[in-house]
């Protein structure tokens, strides 16, 4: 979903993804997606962030012209295309 020409996640994908992650994450992994979706990062937060390998940005390619989230919570790594959401995995 675009808010504003601004890629943000839709309910489907944060369940999608609260239902894989370290439920030791889920509220701090909430405040990020509603940092992220007001463009707003107190201080405090972005040290947790760090603290807590948890991120969500876009990203695109070549291949397909619209982008994309990534977003990385813990170890896990997911890619976010609307609702549908693929968690990528380290081989």
């Amino acid at each position: 979903m675009k808010v504003q020409n601004k890629l943000v996640l839709s309910d489907a994908s944060i369940t999608k993804i609260t239902n894989e992650i370290d439920p030791e994450l889920t509220q701090l992994f909430f405040r990020v997606v509603n940092a992220h979706n007001s463009d707003s990062y107190p201080d405090e937060l972005c040290d947790l962030m760090t603290e807590n390998n948890i991120d969500i940005g876009t990203f695109s390619h070549r291949i397909q012209e619209t982008p994309c989230l990534i977003v990385d919570v813990g170890s896990l790594t997911f890619r976010v295309d609307g609702d549908a959401v693929t968690m990528e995995k380290t081989i």
